[in-house]
């Protein structure tokens, strides 16, 4: 039986079924969660194919280097880089006219004085998450947040009736997400504890001074509501299709065994 780890690290050692069931597990995933952010499937499609060679150059070294202990960990690292893959092809085809920088004062004003819950629809709102999805990510009514919302108006460019995932600014929000991962602190709690407490697994000691921590500092309410958004899609996206997995594993320099299928004789007589 493939578990997570052993996955992993047969993943490194350069095994293609390993590379077939992280693919399978994996793509639609992490496709569908950049995507939002990105602004469409296609460029997110496009940047995971870049990352994929990129997680296996130099026997494996980007894929070592992620964080092992649990998936969510080892996806939030993925979707970061999937992220700044993604980032990277925007630039370079919008050199030409560069966009608005939304800086974190402008950001911290937004939130500011709301409660944690509001703080996470804003946050997601602003990366470009709808209602509908909202609603089924936290399970309660964005409405909760719609006052909040109101302080996005002239200060970016959200539809608040839209049904669609899609940030409406792509290289601005994912130059601010970028420069915010990279902003942690000596005082920023382990990602470790954001996962415990959101699984249910904490004291109150431990939760309340954890969740003032993430209301006042942007790098731990990304980090926060990455996790939201890896636990959602990890149910909501659906599975990739074989012929996607088989084509990107093509892409990538593993051990292939062949997929051709058996006739019903050779199965039963070998």
């Amino acid at each position: 039986m493939l578990t997570f780890h052993t996955i992993l690290a047969d993943c490194e050692a350069g095994n293609g079924e390993a590379w077939r069931a992280f693919l399978s597990d994996y793509t639609s995933l992490l496709i569908q969660m950049a995507s939002v952010s990105v602004g469409n499937r296609e460029e997110a499609a496009s940047a995971w194919r870049q990352l994929l060679p990129e997680l296996c150059a130099e026997d494996f070294k980007g894929l070592r280097a992620l964080e092992h202990q649990s998936e969510r960990l080892l996806l939030a690292g993925l979707r970061s880089l999937l992220l700044d893959r993604a980032l990277a092809g925007i630039v370079r085809a919008s050199e030409t006219a560069p966009c608005a920088k939304l800086t974190d004062e402008t950001v911290r004003t937004l939130i500011q004085d709301l409660p944690i819950l509001h703080q996470e629809l804003l946050f997601l709102k602003m990366a470009g998450y709808s209602d509908r999805t909202l609603e089924r990510m936290y399970r309660v009514s964005p409405a909760v947040a719609r006052k909040a919302w109101e302080r996005l108006r002239g200060q970016w460019p959200i539809n608040l009736e839209g049904e669609t995932d899609q940030c409406p600014s792509p290289e601005a929000w994912l130059q601010f997400d970028r420069d915010i991962r990279h902003a942690q602190t000596e005082f920023c709690p382990d990602v470790r504890l954001f996962i415990r407490i959101q699984d249910g697994q904490v004291s109150w000691t431990e939760k309340e001074p954890a969740e003032k921590h993430v209301s006042e500092c942007l790098h731990c309410l990304e980090a926060w509501t990455a996790l939201q958004e890896i636990s959602y899609w990890k149910v909501a996206a659906p599975r990739s299709s074989t012929e996607a997995v088989e084509n990107l594993l093509s892409l990538l320099p593993v051990g292939l065994k062949s997929r051709q299928s058996k006739s019903f004789f050779r199965r039963v007589f070998g």
